[in-house]
């Protein structure tokens, strides 16, 4: 009896994929020298791969396949493979330079033929698709065997759903022009050596489920007064609200977000009463730091809150901060209604659609009724304003503005403590051409909360307005550190960066994934069209205009220029010139 076996044998290695930036477009400027850059590249990668222990499976045009047995080994010569082409471009032209993205996938794969195939070689090429120009990109199951095994450090990228790969993958970027400003995100030490703390979404143990906003919002306005301290590094809302309704093993989101310890906890909320339970982990060891029960009347609220995160604080900084922390001197709302309706406008907010976005101005309005002295409801109510002014969703947009820089206003009257105010006035001031006005603002805000995402993020906007782009990719490099769950529409800044700098090509990716992340926003379709139309791109420019017109039939020029507050007028006609090539009505 014989037994047939397969002729497919499988194993696990590294594997690198590389391809060429922009190989079309700079074909199409310098055929024959650009085939003769290449050709160098190639020979010098060839040989940089073989130094460093791996093997050339296949070269396809511009692109190389290779593999390693060593993950540290393929790491290191990805990272020196893209030194040194930084140094050979040097004062090159952008027609000259040769630049390259890497991937790096560790995973399973089939042999046959001589060569490697199957998914993990399909992920490396996906990894490579999202590495910047001149950087690398790798996988989690790459970072978890080089973590705090080579000198290069990786910025966490969130988790990305790629196509044709059947979960989402955690992924982790590298590149040389950012060398000194990254830190590994998986070190339990924090960034830069402070405490590192995820708070999880509070359970809502109530009966009612429409107490989900309520402990919601419990669990944002904790990670509010952590992130007012800036010895610690705290993960934002949008990260951390991904585990919402599971029950996580608390190792795995400790090793996931990067930090040393977790808080969970949950609320039982019965009539005019409410248990709070919650308890501090130390995510490597799954070892309970601290753990308390709080049963108070609803009026005592914010005391918990403030003596929640006291403890918390006192636990992680031991000496560095007295027990006498400073609480917030936030003004609470005269009635638990007034919260409520807060928590719950802030829920649709975040859905980030014209729908939800009316809903959520309602919901700021009726709490501002119960409250007219609440912060947080003024607060909400410009933001949804501008919001909806940015998205080009505004029927009134004069009068939307007007109304959100008084609400801004009102807010830091109400509390000076919020760095949410001093957020929507920058963007206020920033659309009223005040662009000095929106940059300390801004820099109030983050003064206020220096582990705010959304400030960080908000911060690379206005900077893109004014000009200095370079410093808005740093910005938002930071934001998505503290927040890699984060929501859409920090997309915009690098995205527009991006294509502030002429780097239309890099900036294609990500306004690809907003637009298609937010289908209400016109004003980002038209962003993308105008990419397009600047890389030559003239058919898939002309049909996102298409598709804008189709949700927001009277977008025209005149609209667009009002909502472009950059500071200088000769970018706005670059950019609105771009539409009207595109078929953009005057």
């Amino acid at each position: 009896m014989s037994i047939l076996k397969s002729p497919i044998k499988r194993k696990l290695t590294t594997i690198l994929y590389a391809d060429i930036v922009g190989y079309s477009r700079l074909t199409h400027q310098d055929e024959l020298g650009t085939h003769l850059r290449v050709m160098d590249f190639l020979d010098y990668a060839s040989e940089a791969i073989s130094k460093g222990g791996g093997t050339v499976l296949r070269y396809s045009g511009d692109a190389i396949l290779a593999e390693f047995e060593s993950v540290i080994a393929a790491t290191d010569t990805a990272i020196e493979v893209q030194k040194e082409l930084s140094t050979r471009n040097g004062e090159k032209s952008d027609s000259e330079k040769v630049q390259i993205r890497i991937g790096l996938n560790l995973g399973e794969v089939m042999l046959d033929r001589g060569e490697i195939y199957g998914e993990g070689v399909n992920l490396a090429a996906r990894l490579e698709a999202a590495a910047q120009p001149g950087g690398v990109c790798i996988s989690s199951f790459v970072h978890e065997q080089i973590a705090s095994k080579i000198d290069f450090s990786f910025v966490d990228g969130g988790e990305e759903t790629f196509k044709n790969i059947g979960k989402p993958v955690r992924i982790y970027r590298w590149h040389p022009d950012k060398a000194a400003e990254q830190t590994q995100s998986a070190s339990h030490s924090g960034i830069e050596g402070r405490p590192s703390i995820a708070v999880l979404p509070f359970k809502n143990l109530s009966i009612d489920p429409e107490q989900e906003f309520f402990a919601d919002g419990i669990t944002e306005d904790i990670i509010t007064e952590l992130s007012r301290d800036k010895d610690i590094f705290v993960i934002a809302r949008n990260s951390t609200m991904a585990y919402k309704g599971q029950s996580p093993d608390l190792r795995e989101v400790s090793k996931d977000l990067g930090v040393k310890y977790v808080l969970e906890g949950s609320i039982r909320r019965s009539g005019n009463r409410i248990r709070l339970s919650a308890q501090l982990i130390e995510g490597e060891t799954n070892h309970h730091v601290w753990a308390e029960k709080y049963d108070r009347s609803l009026e005592d609220i914010f005391e918990v809150q403030d003596d929640l995160t006291n403890v918390i604080m006192n636990t992680l900084l031991e000496k560095i901060r007295s027990t006498n922390f400073n609480r917030a001197l936030r003004r609470s709302p005269q009635t638990m209604a007034a919260y409520d309706h807060y928590v719950r406008g802030l829920a649709y907010l975040y859905q980030l659609n014209k729908t939800d976005n009316e809903t959520s101005l309602f919901e700021a309005k009726k709490s501002l009724e119960l409250d007219p002295n609440y912060a947080r409801g003024h607060m909400l109510l410009a933001m949804t304003r501008l919001y909806g002014l940015w998205s080009g969703w505004s029927a009134e947009p004069e009068q939307d503005l007007a109304l959100a820089h008084q609400g801004s206003l009102k807010a830091i009257a109400c509390d000076r403590t919020d760095f949410w105010g001093h957020a929507i006035l920058a963007f206020a001031e920033l659309f009223r051409q005040n662009h000095d006005r929106a940059v300390s603002a801004i820099d109030r805000a983050i003064e206020l909360n220096p582990n705010g995402a959304d400030s960080r993020a908000m911060r690379a906007a206005i900077y893109n307005f004014i000009g200095r782009s370079e410093e808005a990719l740093e910005e938002v490099t930071i934001a998505i550190r503290h927040n890699p769950n984060h929501p859409h529409w920090y997309l915009i800044a690098p995205g527009r960066a991006l294509f502030m700098l002429g780097r239309y090509d890099e900036a294609v990716p990500y306004l690809e994934r907003l637009v298609n992340a937010s289908e209400d926003a016109s004003t980002f379709r038209a962003l993308l069209a105008a990419t397009y139309m600047a890389l030559g791109r003239d058919q898939e420019a002309k049909a996102q205009i298409g598709k804008a017109l189709e949700t927001f039939p009277n977008l025209n020029c005149t609209d667009v220029r009002y909502i472009l507050p950059m500071k200088k007028t000769s970018e706005i006609d670059h950019f609105v010139g771009l539409l009207k090539q595109a078929g953009l009505p005057d």
